[in-house]
């Protein structure tokens, strides 16, 4: 009879551990939506660039090559974001398109529901490669190089992948298949914590 009940009272213990645990597991961590990601890194990027009165601030002065090499200022006027995917689907970065577009574009990455900037570029036009060759947004992908802090952006086209680079298709099947194989690789999963590195927005 003892034996039976120190039985019940240690099945009982086990059963009150996992409830405890339940909470203390990621799965605590708050799930955002794309629209709640975007609302978030637009609130910050609007503390950045505008007043409470909407005034561009200081920071909202880009500096640009001109012609002749010839760097201009430019204040920006607005800012799009939107979400890209990491190759399995799931929302791991963001891009900021700028306008004018001559001030460019950038990239981030979102981890553990914070944001950081991996840096900005120009494109054809100041477009990013997406917009420039009209991809729709659930077809925009994106993933790091072995390089920290860098990306490259994919798409699919005829149910293969595509990287964009300077926003002409690369079909080169060996690198792409190369890439893959890096990003779904332990090693390529650990390089994202290269965010890290990246400026907190």
């Amino acid at each position: 009879m003892k034996k039976v009940v120190r039985q019940i009272a240690v099945l009982g213990l086990v059963v009150v551990m996992l409830v405890m645990a339940i909470p203390l597991s990621g799965c605590g961590r708050q799930v955002f939506t794309e629209e709640e990601h975007i609302e978030r890194i637009t609130e910050r990027l609007q503390a950045r660039y505008f007043g409470e009165d909407g005034t561009p601030t200081d920071r909202a002065i880009f500096g640009i090559q001109g012609e002749e090499n010839v760097i201009q200022y430019v204040t920006l006027e607005r800012f799009e974001v939107s979400i890209i995917y990491a190759f399995d689907g799931k929302p791991e970065y963001f891009m900021i398109q700028y306008f004018p577009v001559e001030i460019g574009y950038s990239f981030g990455i979102i981890f553990n529901n914070e944001y950081r900037s991996l840096g900005g570029r120009g494109g054809r036009e100041g477009l990013n490669p997406f917009d420039y060759n009209e991809i729709e947004s659930n077809n925009r992908f994106a993933a790091f190089t072995a390089t920290p802090n860098s990306v490259v952006l994919a798409t699919k086209y005829n149910n293969e992948w595509r990287f964009l680079q300077n926003g002409l298709f690369d079909n080169t099947q060996e690198r792409i298949d190369r890439q893959l194989a890096f990003t779904r690789s332990r090693r390529g999963r650990r390089a994202i914590t290269t965010h890290l590195a990246g400026i907190p927005l």
